[in-house]
């Protein structure tokens, strides 16, 4: 606090803090889902203000196992007009393929239209893995058949990051996308452990 003999107080259970409450003195460490709030306290201030953060232990995701894999994602074309991403297993697929990467194909119409991606990706260190796909319009991107990205909604090109905690090896991961009116954008990076942020390459 900026506020000269004002003490600062913290919770970790969600409740608020008061004076009996634990006092700051230096950074903390969290090992757990929590939600910390804190406090400045000062005997000549009457402040109730309270900071509150939320944070989310992840957890880790083991690979599955894999026998044979080839470059590509299995990826299914759709044609229709949507305000939000569709349940794709009830509709008629347009046109099937294998794509080299999450984005556009050449021949997918200007508008209305929606795109499915199905595959594994390898990585090759343990650790907490920034997945992030932008797209204009809605998307959603699961790894280890998790979401780790809603995208979602009438929207123009956007990016949205999630992360996710994977074990070095293979992981079931999948996208979808679907394109209204307007623009056009569709595209997926990964980082993670000694990987700079970089679009997920083909192999």
């Amino acid at each position: 606090s900026p506020v000269p003999n004002t003490n600062i107080y913290y919770t970790l259970d969600g409740s608020e803090p008061t004076g009996n409450s634990l006092r700051y003195s230096k950074p903390i460490t969290v090992n757990s889902t929590s939600t910390i709030k804190a406090r400045g306290i000062n005997p000549e201030k009457d402040d109730h203000y309270v900071a509150s953060m939320s944070v989310n232990q992840i957890g880790v995701y083991e690979p599955i196992k894999v026998e044979d894999v080839s470059p590509g994602l299995t990826c299914n074309y759709y044609e229709g007009e949507w305000e939000s991403l569709p349940n794709f297993d009830t509709m008629a697929v347009a046109k099937s393929f294998v794509a080299d990467t999450v984005s556009i194909p050449e021949f997918a119409r200007d508008e209305d239209y929606g795109l499915t991606f199905k595959g594994i990706i390898k990585v090759q260190t343990d650790g907490v893995y920034a997945f992030s796909i932008n797209s204009d319009d809605g998307s959603r991107l699961f790894v280890a058949d998790s979401l780790v990205v809603d995208n979602d909604g009438l929207h123009g090109d956007w990016e949205i990051t999630g992360l996710i905690g994977l074990k070095a090896g293979y992981h079931p991961i999948s996208a979808y996308m679907f394109q209204c009116k307007g623009g056009e954008a569709l595209g997926m990076s990964i980082a993670g452990p000694s990987l700079s942020k970089q679009i997920v390459p083909v192999s």
